[in-house]
């Protein structure tokens, strides 16, 4: 007696439909996870990181005024303060007063994150508010000298 191997659903079936299952299953979690990536990190990142970027500039700008306030009228005052070697992962830079608008901009070197954040008129009654820091060194300084202010 010839059994035809086309019929036959003894062994061939069960293995095929468990490796048809198995393909589709990992295609599909592949192609989720690939997908998920952008919703699960680069999102949550991007806002922490202008978060951070945001408290970074209020704590500088917070700095220069707190010495503008208590600053002796021909005197100097200096004052040194810690920032972060890097936010999320990313190298950043601190611009202030290079816009007319007196601002403290930080921004990121590694991506397109910025933030620009009021130095709160200041700026205005002083000669020239000056000022850029990059993120890879931790200590810097602000000096108060002659109604010019300079971060360092």
């Amino acid at each position: 007696m010839k059994i035809d191997s086309l019929f036959d659903e003894k062994a061939v079936s069960t293995t095929l439909g468990y490796i048809l299952v198995v393909s589709i299953g990992v295609t599909f979690f592949s192609m989720l996870m690939l997908s998920l990536n952008s919703i699960f990190y680069d999102t949550p990142k991007a806002i922490v990181t202008e978060s951070v970027y945001n408290d970074l500039g209020n704590e500088i700008s917070t700095k220069m005024v707190d010495i503008y306030i208590i600053a002796p009228m021909n005197g100097s005052i200096d004052t040194k303060f810690d920032i972060p070697i890097n936010i999320a992962n990313e190298r950043y830079k601190i611009e202030i007063g290079s816009s007319k608008d007196q601002e403290i901009i930080v921004s990121s070197l590694d991506s397109s994150n910025n933030v620009a954040i009021s130095i709160n008129g200041i700026g205005h009654s002083m000669d020239t508010v000056t000022g850029e820091i990059y993120s890879g060194t931790t200590e810097h300084e602000i000096r108060l000298a002659c109604n010019n202010l300079t971060v360092v």
